[in-house]
């Protein structure tokens, strides 16, 4: 049996229907999903687990400790939810290249 895991990653313009992947091999399967907020991650998390068995939860780092407490509570307790973090000058570099890239034009 497969460990089943998630990487949720947040993106302005991502439509969780659309831009999602799997890869899988005979030990371990991962789900990537792409939303555009917390609120559609709390849907897409609670689905992944109850309805595809989903074992571990990874989110990037734009999710803040609120909305990490909201998608741990909407999957329940046995669920760990991991949360990539990173140091000062590489989050500089990330906010650099997207800003780059527009991601914060309204």
């Amino acid at each position: 049996m497969a460990i089943k895991t998630a990487w949720i990653v947040m993106v302005p313009d991502a439509d969780p229907v659309r831009h999602k992947a799997v890869i899988k091999t005979s030990k371990y399967e991962t789900t990537m999903v792409l939303v555009t907020d917390c609120d559609q991650a709390v849907d897409i998390c609670k689905g992944l687990v109850q309805r595809e068995g989903v074992q571990v939860i990874s989110l990037c780092p734009d999710f803040n400790n609120r909305d990490v407490a909201r998608i741990a509570e909407s999957v329940g307790e046995g669920t760990p939810i991991n949360v990539c973090r990173a140091d000062a000058p590489s989050l500089f570099a990330q906010y650099q290249l997207v800003k780059k890239e527009g991601w914060f034009e309204k």
